[in-house]
């Protein structure tokens, strides 16, 4: 079933009106279009698009991890840019979580591979998304750590005698997938007998079958090598980096002691990729006027906050992208995420941060300033003024909403007359 013919039976439900019907069917086409997000982002009911699918199409809705599901691996871009993947083969039909079951394109081309019926089932896309990474994950970095061959991606190029070691395999490995699922950290968590890895992926820690505790000290010492720390201090933390080769993505490493062995971080910021636009973070023509009109604005600071993950400087660069044509654009970032052409970015060092480099930034007459991150008192100050001072300001909170933002900027001092003027 085509988008239009779907979207004309949820008008005739009433589930949506024309308004929000003529909305979406004029957007461009896009690779991966995702109906009830849509309908979601408009104000359709979820409760009421699962009695539609049931009550009109005749499917059931189910919670992921379903019931007995044993997740049936197909090509990983086929699953996410169709939001879908076959948990049960039963006689002549394959059982598939979709987070769009109207989607007659991926159902034939599950009965055609698999040669059955397809039985759709429908389940919230976001966990569809969630499931699909985590399962992906888990199987590449189980395969190293029981030592299977098929697979040696290589990060580090290292000498004979090292490269073949279990640590290096695994470590590369934990790393290529990373980087490849588009995950923003690695985590590395000891316990009494077991390690277990994890990986933040679209701002959720997707848990991985866990690996024996024997490979800790190697994989802990490796990753201290590479990251420039001291491998024999392993009683108090430590902070180092590296970078990675292919795609010069900036890794910060983070290791803290713990009771049953040292746990590690490894935050990854992919410097060389190219920033998205607003289209492609999700949001609708009408959004991105509004945002527009905000952006336009000659002065005044826009604030993109939610907590980690969530793509708060993700959606900053788009808001640079828009805002890169006829502007001086200065941003102060720790560290800087990608590069903008034509934007002056300054990375923060142990003596240059943005309550140091305001004043300097201001005197390079910037029509906009793009701040990392608000954290501390002093850096709110500083670009509250900016922005009432003639300068679109620009910057990101780590609070879990949008209103929590002015909250943390009473609690940080600003006064209410100084936030009421500048957002």
């Amino acid at each position: 079933m085509d988008i239009e013919t779907a979207l004309s039976a949820f008008l005739a439900e009433k589930i949506i009106d024309e308004t929000i019907y003529n909305k979406i069917t004029s957007q461009p086409p896009a690779e991966s279009f995702r109906l009830v997000t849509s309908l979601q982002t408009f104000g359709a009911d979820f409760e009421s698009i699962k009695k539609m699918f049931k009550e009109k199409f005749g499917v059931d809705y189910a919670e992921l991890p379903a019931k007995n599901w044993k997740y049936i691996k197909i090509d990983y871009k086929f699953a996410k840019q169709h939001n879908v993947f076959p948990i049960e083969l039963t006689g002549d039909a394959v059982t598939a979580a979709m987070g769009n079951p109207l989607d007659s394109e991926a159902a034939d081309a599950l009965g055609a591979a698999f040669e059955k019926n397809v039985k759709p089932l429908f389940c919230d896309p976001d966990e569809i998304d969630y499931y699909i990474d985590l399962i992906y994950l888990a199987d590449e970095v189980n395969s190293i750590a029981r030592g299977d061959e098929k697979s040696e991606p290589r990060i580090f190029a290292e000498p004979l005698n090292v490269k073949n070691s279990p640590a290096v395999k695994l470590l590369d490995s934990l790393l290529a997938s990373a980087v490849s699922h588009n995950a923003s950290d690695a985590h590395i968590e000891p316990f009494e007998n077991e390690i277990r890895v994890r990986f933040r992926v679209h701002g959720r820690l997707a848990a991985f079958e866990t690996m024996d505790i024997s490979f800790l000290e190697p994989l802990i010492s490796r990753l201290k090598i590479i990251s420039n720390m001291d491998i024999g201090k392993t009683r108090e933390p430590q902070e180092g980096r590296f970078t990675l080769p292919q795609n010069g993505a900036d890794c910060r490493v983070s290791i803290v002691p713990a009771i049953f062995g040292e746990s590690a971080v490894i935050r990854i910021f992919y410097a060389k990729r190219k920033a998205a636009g607003l289209r492609e973070l999700g949001y609708f023509d009408d959004d991105a006027e509004r945002i527009d009109a905000i952006l336009r604005a000659r002065g005044g600071a826009a604030f993109v906050a939610g907590p980690t993950g969530s793509g708060k400087t993700t959606t900053l660069y788009a808001f640079l992208n828009r805002l890169n044509k006829d502007q001086k654009i200065i941003t102060i970032e720790d560290p800087v995420e990608n590069f903008i052409e034509g934007a002056t970015q300054i990375n923060v060092t142990k003596t240059l941060d943005f309550e140091t480099a305001a004043p300097f930034i201001l005197r390079q007459d910037p029509d906009v300033i793009m701040i990392g991150e608000v954290r501390s008192p002093k850096t709110a100050e500083q670009t509250i003024r900016a922005a009432i001072t003639g300068h679109m300001t620009l910057a990101s909170m780590h609070v879990k909403d949008a209103a929590s933002a002015v909250t943390r900027l009473q609690d940080m001092g600003i006064e209410n007359y100084l936030i009421a003027e500048a957002l």
